[in-house]
């Protein structure tokens, strides 16, 4: 699995999502705000945000440090 950085509003769909596509292949962006510019991103974003962009196109996003990243597509599958 490739990974790419997000800020999502909700998780929840976020989240059944993932569960209902789990065959989904993600790409990894260092700087999605610098990608993604027509994203509207919080006053507070900061990196590393990550977003999830799966191979049917659509972009998921989740409000999570990269750090933490591999425990929360963990919890998303």
């Amino acid at each position: 699995m490739q990974i790419v950085a997000i800020d999502v509003e909700e998780p929840a769909e976020a989240a059944f999502a993932f569960r209902n596509r789990h065959a989904l292949t993600f790409s990894v962006v260092a700087d999605p705000k610098r990608l993604f510019n027509h994203f509207f991103f919080p006053p507070n974003y900061h990196l590393p945000y990550v977003i999830l962009v799966g191979t049917d196109g659509l972009i998921r996003m989740v409000d999570v440090p990269l750090q933490s990243l591999p425990t929360a597509i963990e919890g998303l599958l």
